[in-house]
């Protein structure tokens, strides 16, 4: 992909996403507190991080790779996810002020006792370290920029967002549910509009609502996609044995895209082609087995389909799944075993970096032999001690 064919990266919504969910985040906590001039403050502060941010050198001058810009839903699911962290730091912030609200209500009632006379506000003492807690969780907000800007814009072409899985899984109709729900509460909760009818206690439920609803939505983004290095290394072992690769292969078509959300590489040469999805440790929130890999056996099928677009011949794709770290239970191995399926388990997870720092073509290829060789060699499934020439494994 040549230069004129970057994307540029919008870095003003990137700002405007991440002090937008510092507010929401956080705005319950600043009206229970009953000070919401103290958001104001440290939003400023969250609104230059972000800033500088997304704006230093080394962003890349503000470019990507990608192949395409995210989408509205999007931008709009990303900003939602960063509501996570101001959203859990409001929490803090309550539980901090409920424990020195206690501390100093005790130490009131205890001067009270003595006859001291001395007055203590336990409001008032425990309502500033709450809020410069908060203040602090919206400057790490604002240096979240980065994370959110990685997500939404990946540096290898033709690479969706991390969001954009999520979207596919879902029907519209309930992301927009959650989205309009989540807004509406926010506006309200942001105005004021509650305290003139409820007690401000409403605001702690507020707070954990929006906590509950965008920390799925970021964590949601990080399983759908697999460990960038585990994919960069595998694509780079694959290209080691003359494979051409595309990453994340995507028609672009919203109805048929969603049956691609497995694959995490499509490598092929003049004979074969393979639907390659790579697995890690902590990479999904179930260890694999045959449902996965049904999965990726329709997505190879529908690949099939549309081979002509990703330069396929005559080559029929096949799946592959490459674990790294991690055990596939009995039953993948048998899928595996009868034929159709090729799963390949490589044991250390030290060999993402291994494979990542190997410059050389020569030690690049051995590693491809050692470790995928099974793809050469016609084995469907390779044991996770052995090599592809030892005795080990099913075969």
């Amino acid at each position: 992909m040549t230069a004129a064919e970057r994307i540029k990266i919008n870095r003003w919504l990137l700002v405007l996403l991440t002090v937008g969910a510092a507010t929401l985040g956080l705005a319950p906590l600043a009206l229970f507190l009953g000070r919401p001039r103290l958001l104001w403050y440290a939003l400023g502060g969250c609104a230059l991080l972000a800033f500088a941010t997304v704006f230093r050198t080394r962003s890349g001058k503000g470019k990507t790779h990608a192949a395409n810009s995210p989408g509205f839903l999007e931008f709009l699911i990303g900003g939602l996810a960063m509501i996570y962290v101001p959203a859990f730091g409001g929490i803090l912030s309550l539980i901090l002020y409920c424990a020195v609200y206690g501390v100093a209500w005790l130490l009131g009632a205890l001067f009270s006792w003595l006859g001291l006379g001395i007055q203590v506000s336990p409001g008032l003492v425990a309502t500033y370290p709450s809020a410069v807690l908060a203040a602090g969780v919206a400057l790490i907000s604002g240096v979240r920029t980065d994370e959110l800007r990685d997500k939404l814009y990946k540096e290898v072409a033709g690479t969706k967002s991390d969001f954009y899985d999520l979207i596919a899984r879902q029907r519209r109709w309930l992301i927009g549910c959650g989205t309009v729900a989540v807004i509406v509460l926010g506006i309200v909760g942001t105005t004021g509009i509650l305290r003139q009818v409820v007690d401000t206690w409403i605001y702690v439920l507020l707070q954990l609502f929006l906590t509950v609803v965008s920390a799925p939505l970021w964590i949601a983004g990080e399983l759908t996609s697999t460990s960038p290095r585990a994919v960069r290394a595998v694509a780079k072992l694959l290209k080691g044995m003359d494979y051409q690769i595309t990453e994340s292969p995507r028609t672009g078509d919203e109805a048929f895209d969603p049956l691609l959300i497995n694959v995490d590489l499509l490598a092929y040469d003049g004979e074969h082609a393979f639907a390659v999805q790579v697995r890690t440790e902590g990479g999904s929130s179930a260890p694999p087995d045959w449902t996965a890999a049904s999965a990726l056996q329709n997505a190879a099928w529908a690949l099939d389909d549309v081979g002509p677009d990703f330069g396929l011949t005559s080559q029929e794709v096949e799946p592959c799944m490459v674990l790294v770290g991690i055990e596939p239970d009995k039953r993948l191995r048998e899928f595996s075993a009868e034929g159709g399926f090729w799963l390949v388990e490589v044991p250390d997870k030290g060999v993402i970096d291994q494979v990542i720092l190997t410059e050389d073509e020569g030690d690049l290829r051995e590693l491809a032999r050692q470790y995928l060789g099974a793809l050469a060699a016609g084995e469907h499934a390779q044991s996770p001690d052995d090599g592809p020439d030892g005795p080990g494994g099913q075969r």
